[in-house]
């Protein structure tokens, strides 16, 4: 008796995870545990892209946010994977964010988000981490915020999330090709920046 009980236990220990599509239908039926599971999935990723495309983490956190709540708030299928729709929510939350503090800067000021801790975002884990390695990241998130929003975008993308061109293209919403061309003139300058910023 005792054996046949760890035998359950196992077995919904080594249960499959569910799918994103599953778990999107879950929500759309009216789970909500089914959505804090696919945030919770792709809380880190999507993270540490807000950070790169806004240049510094509590402003990231907040668009992620912002873009998980107004991409399921729609309810939407899609057609592309789940991981794809909330990258392209993020970016376009980013977006916002930029062109809203461009205006912001003609005037002198600085913009900022209001939290609405709508959904819990801690920060990435990490532990003692080499100096030399937060030097080169901090070096990198602010070579990055020198770059126009749409070299962020694919560097982000392509170069630190390891997306193909097929799927930043999907993201950001322009051909595979076109991406290439952006990736490797944004790749120039991004290096530029970033050996001005370790000298």
């Amino acid at each position: 008796m005792h054996h046949e009980g760890h035998g359950r236990a196992d077995r919904r220990a080594s249960a499959p995870a569910a799918s994103d599509d599953a778990l999107l239908t879950r929500f759309l039926d009216g789970d909500a545990g089914a959505f804090e599971t696919i945030f919770y999935r792709h809380r880190d990723q999507l993270v540490a892209l807000a950070h790169h495309l806004a240049g510094d983490f509590e402003t990231g956190e907040e668009l992620v946010r912002r873009a998980m709540v107004r991409m399921f708030s729609r309810k939407d299928r899609g057609r592309h994977t789940v991981a794809l729709r909330l990258m392209r929510a993020v970016v376009r939350e980013s977006r916002r964010f930029d062109h809203r503090a461009q205006l912001w800067r003609a005037f002198g000021r600085r913009a900022t988000l209001r939290p609405r801790r709508l959904l819990p975002v801690r920060p990435l884990g990490g532990g003692r981490e080499d100096r030399r390695d937060s030097t080169r990241r901090r070096a990198t998130v602010e070579a990055l915020r020198r770059l126009p929003q749409r070299d962020r975008e694919v560097i982000a993308l392509c170069d630190l999330a390891s997306l193909t061109y097929e799927e930043a293209a999907v993201i950001v919403g322009r051909s595979p090709r076109a991406v290439g061309v952006r990736l490797g003139r944004a790749r120039v300058r991004f290096a530029t920046w970033f050996e001005r910023l370790n000298r």
